[in-house]
């Protein structure tokens, strides 16, 4: 993970992802997802990667299209439904172990819980804090 910027909408999902020995380079000064982007402070958009893990279904489309319209590629991971699902899709864990993805955004503190435990079950990790690298 060193190198990869990490941005979240808020203090519950920063806190869960502390629990994983991270800590998030930017947290927007309004929690919702919209302040995201105008707050970001990052100057150059287009090319950028963004890994956007994230509900299956019905989850608000805003930071998406916000980050596609200003030229970054953003790739979505269903993260959880009701559950964790039961694997990360092949392309994604690809991209992530040869560091191909400049930035993941979390959105809630659900996305960074199932998110570590679906990479922990893919990959067979035992932990993954701080100091883990791909």
């Amino acid at each position: 993970m060193a190198g990869l910027k990490i941005a979240v909408v808020g203090r519950k999902t920063a806190a869960s992802l502390k629990q994983w020995g991270l800590t998030p380079d930017f947290i927007p000064p309004n929690y919702i997802a919209d302040e995201l982007v105008s707050h970001f402070p990052e100057t150059t958009w287009e090319g950028l990667r963004c890994l956007f893990p994230r509900v299956e279904s019905g989850g608000r489309d805003v930071l998406v299209q916000e980050l596609s319209a200003k030229g970054v590629d953003v790739g979505e991971v269903p993260a959880y439904q009701s559950q964790c699902p039961e694997t990360v899709e092949p392309h994604i864990l690809q991209a992530l172990q040869q560091r191909e993805i400049d930035i993941i955004t979390f959105a809630s503190s659900k996305t960074v819980a199932y998110f570590w435990q679906l990479l922990q079950k893919t990959l067979c990790l035992k932990s993954m804090k701080i100091g883990w690298r791909f």
